[in-house]
């Protein structure tokens, strides 16, 4: 799989940002920058997918 550039990785955050608002309902900016990290090392789909869900289970957590 191909390295994506910074420059690639900086025009996807927007996106994922718009991503995580439209599932959580409100902006959290710790599981948009951990899914761009996961864009840097390079994951996969599988293992990042993995990885989201537990981030994402806090996320909801901290507003109650």
């Amino acid at each position: 799989m191909a390295q994506l550039s910074r420059k690639d990785i900086e025009e996807l955050r927007p996106i994922i940002d718009r991503t995580v608002v439209k599932f959580l309902g409100f902006s959290e900016p710790t599981l948009a920058t951990a899914a761009v990290s996961c864009l840097e090392k390079g994951y996969d789909k599988n293992k990042t997918v993995g990885m989201l869900p537990h981030l994402s289970f806090y996320c909801q957590c901290a507003i109650l």
